[in-house]
């Protein structure tokens, strides 16, 4: 599920509240509520940019554990920063809902 964003801790954040957000799926209302109240923990987790930490992608390794030649290797994540906290939080609160997606149907292989 990684995301060309995901700071450290977020996909553990995301776990966090999968039953929360498949409860709101099988209710068939109550999404709004979701999405605002982890827009709400997400910010208190990472106030700010400048708290978001990112870990340089693992290289990709043969069977024998050495690193590939042939493969194309990942490349350091180049993370946008935003002029404004204003500017970070708003191009989060739409990411949260994509990654939320996007875990969803990483582990159910469907959306609902």
């Amino acid at each position: 599920m990684p995301s060309t964003w995901t700071a450290k801790g977020v996909l553990a954040f995301l776990v966090a509240r999968e039953e929360e957000f498949r409860a709101a799926q099988r209710a068939k209302k109550g999404m709004k509520r979701f999405f605002k109240r982890t827009n709400t923990a997400f910010f208190d987790q990472w106030e700010d940019q400048d708290n978001e930490e990112y870990e340089d992608p693992k290289p990709l390794l043969t069977k024998s554990g050495k690193i590939s030649k042939r493969a194309r290797q990942p490349q350091p994540q180049v993370v946008k920063k935003f002029v404004t906290t204003e500017e970070w939080k708003k191009d989060r609160e739409k990411n949260v809902t994509t990654l939320v997606r996007e875990f969803v149907l990483s582990i159910t292989g469907r959306i609902s």
